[in-house]
């Protein structure tokens, strides 16, 4: 019975008035690991990826669009394309990206293989001349100037200037992140079936609330009319969340009348976007006699995410200024500032895995071990004088399971503590030299706070990938720009991190009663600082600009 036949005898039931909850120590399923139900369709071939799914009659859509992000198309030579086998149509298209039409050459045919080969015969012209070519140069000089100047005010306390300038002690830093493809294993790819009265879409996709109400007011059909059908993902990170893929999709499906699945090379998912905002930081901090922070200043510059849309606020602040900080901080530090000065460019950017948490955790918790250092402290120990019970709890977990006070001079130890997606993750990451005298990764503690838990086994393969991912972020790959276009096009250049480059991994699950919180996401941030601060530990050499490249520190 589906619960709709249920609900109204459901709504003639008494409550109970005193529930008394089962005590976790009693579950017999909840909290205890368990196999995932899919794992065998993944292992045998049946699950249905984006790429897998097929509809009778169904065409093959690639898509020749702009380097250059907003380029408008001048001509094509729609003819000579038209004789390659299998090709039916070659038509402009649009691709909305956040209320911006960003504007394509689709070529679509009966085969991917002759969509592909149609698209090699195609030549567009490009209208380029409205907005600036920026290069990876010019979008960070801007942004190091702006970290330096004012900044759009988010959340304040106190005097932090009068507090910095009184001070004995005080730590000023910059730090710097780049821009980042997501690079998912599965590229994008949709199937969009437009008719007269409806829609209907598959594929990978993590938002089908947010798409469906896209296309409906698109397509003028009333919601229930346009159906969003999810395939398993092949990695999605936050690209697969947005709505420009199946956007265009529906868009070539209405205007051939036909299904089609639209696909994106791996060039194309790694050079068109929307990417990770590259992010500078400015940081400025002062401590009391006895080793508190008694003032912390943020500014951030990088492109602002929430104003890309035209007729976007450009003067509104970055609401996720303070994202990956720790909530417990605001009560225990007198003074603080966080603000950013946004950067504007043509280059498009959204959220990729923790969103701002993934540059900002890096910024503030390798500033947060320049303090303790500063103080004179612990690191561990300097992080705990500032917390509240819960967190307290974390690092008492922390410091056990990796033996922080048993550790040696000869290693590098690092940690870190982020927050965001309501969980919160510390990690410890220890290093050490080969015998080429060159640093090493030997291994990683994390402990997760996800408040109410279900399966520890899927948060342990959340934190290992998200360790995995932090890992290629900060030592491995970067996009660049170069004349307007983006610089990296596959994995030759943009590296990924191989088998035996992963240390290993060890993860635990507090157990507590709070409020249950995200776990694909929060594992990231804390990574990168705490082997940062294990690279200095162990070297004496501070890590502020990232990707760097782990065989050259020494």
């Amino acid at each position: 019975m589906g619960y709709g036949e249920l609900v109204t005898d459901a709504s003639k039931l008494e409550p109970p008035k005193d529930v008394v909850l089962k005590n976790p120590k009693d579950y017999k399923i909840l909290r205890k690991p368990l196999p995932r139900q899919d794992t065998p369709l993944k292992v045998n071939g049946k699950a249905v990826f984006g790429l897998d799914f097929k509809l009778p009659g169904m065409l093959y859509a690639v898509v020749e669009r702009s380097p250059r992000f907003e380029g408008k198309v001048k001509s094509f030579n729609e003819a000579d394309v038209k004789k390659i086998p299998g090709v039916k149509h070659v038509l402009k298209v649009n691709r909305e990206v956040f209320d911006n039409m960003r504007e394509g050459v689709a070529v679509v045919a009966e085969s991917l293989w002759a969509a592909m080969q149609g698209r090699k015969a195609l030549r567009v012209e490009w209208d380029d001349s409205a907005f600036p070519h920026h290069s990876s140069d010019e979008l960070y000089t801007k942004m190091r100037t702006q970290a330096k100047g004012d900044m759009i005010s988010y959340r304040t306390k106190g005097n932090v200037s009068a507090t910095f300038q009184k001070a004995e002690k005080k730590v000023s830093a910059d730090y710097e992140t780049p821009y980042e493809s997501h690079s998912c294993m599965e590229p994008l790819n949709c199937v969009a079936h437009v008719k007269d009265d409806s829609c209907e879409i598959w594929g990978p996709i993590q938002g089908p609330d947010w798409i469906q109400g896209n296309l409906s007011g698109y397509l003028k059909l009333p919601p229930e009319k346009v159906s969003v059908n999810m395939t398993f993902l092949g990695g999605g990170f936050g690209r697969k969340a947005f709505t420009d893929y199946p956007f265009e999709a529906a868009m070539i499906s209405k205007e051939i009348k036909a299904p089609v699945q639209v696909v994106w090379t791996r060039e194309d998912d790694m050079t068109i976007g929307p990417f990770r905002p590259g992010m500078v930081y400015s940081l400025k901090g002062s401590l009391s006699k006895n080793g508190r922070i008694q003032s912390f200043e943020a500014k951030m510059s990088g492109q602002n995410m929430g104003t890309q849309n035209p007729g976007a606020d450009k003067s509104s602040y970055n609401d996720s200024a303070t994202e990956g900080f720790l909530e417990t901080y605001f009560d225990s530090i007198p003074h603080y500032s966080f603000g950013d000065s946004p950067l504007e460019s043509p280059v498009p950017v959204m959220w990729w895995r923790s969103v701002y948490s993934s540059t900002n955790g890096f910024a503030f918790e390798s500033f947060m071990d320049e303090m303790a250092l500063e103080a004179g402290k612990d690191p561990l120990d300097f992080r705990r004088s500032h917390v509240s019970e819960r967190y307290q709890a974390l690092i008492d977990k922390l410091e056990a399971v990796s033996g922080w006070k048993s550790r040696k001079k000869n290693d590098g130890w690092g940690v870190a503590i982020t927050e965001c997606f309501s969980s919160i993750v510390g990690e410890v990451v220890k290093v050490s030299k080969n015998t080429e005298g060159k640093v090493k990764i030997d291994k990683v503690w994390a402990v997760m706070d996800c408040g109410w838990y279900v399966n520890p086994d899927i948060i342990r393969a959340q934190v290992e990938g998200s360790v995995i991912m932090a890992l290629g972020a900060a030592t491995k790959h970067a996009t660049h720009f170069a004349d307007g276009k983006a610089v990296e096009k596959n994995f030759d250049t943009y590296k990924m991190p191989r088998i035996s480059d992963v240390p290993e991994i060890e993860v635990h699950v507090m157990d507590n009663e709070e409020k249950a919180g995200g776990v694909g996401e929060p594992g990231l941030p804390p990574f990168t600082p705490a082997l940062t601060n294990a690279i200095f530990d162990l070297t004496g050499k501070r890590i502020r600009n990232l990707p760097f490249n782990l065989e050259e520190i020494a």
